[in-house]
């Protein structure tokens, strides 16, 4: 979150992350659209296992509003602490933030470390913020 504030942006809230990677009221599987993913979309297992590539290298996988990378290569960390059920059902400007439920938060998007499996953009895990792992990121989220 300090990176991102240091930036000039923000970390998203999984609505917002979720919102950008199926592109509103559109509902997609995927950032692209429906189909499955291609070593031509995201950076995934088989294909590129393990490996990171280059920050937009997958164009073909962009979203309806242009970003790139919302699944595979690096999973992100969102701004919410994770709740199981999805603790939003509806919401603006929101994010879920009680920690008495659970210290850990929330990431999404799949990374070069995973299958196709992981990189449907409804697809949410979690970890502790300190535990750390080469494949979870961040993305920095801007207003437009």
């Amino acid at each position: 979150m300090a990176f991102c504030a240091w930036d000039g942006g923000f970390l998203p809230s999984e609505a917002e992350w979720n919102y950008a990677a199926v592109a509103g009221a559109e509902e997609r599987q995927y950032p692209w659209g429906d189909s499955a993913p291609t070593d031509t979309e995201a950076v995934f297992c088989p294909g590129s296992c393990s490996i990171f590539q280059d920050v937009g290298s997958k164009s073909a996988g962009a979203g309806k509003w242009g970003q790139v990378d919302l699944v595979g290569n690096a999973w992100e960390w969102n701004l919410d602490v994770f709740a199981s059920p999805y603790a939003q059902t509806s919401c603006s400007d929101c994010a879920y933030m009680n920690s008495a439920t659970s210290s850990a938060r929330a990431f999404r998007g799949g990374s070069a470390g995973n299958d196709a499996s992981y990189l449907v953009a409804a697809d949410r895990y979690s970890r502790t913020a300190t535990d750390h792992n080469g494949f979870i990121g961040l993305r920095c989220a801007r207003n437009p």
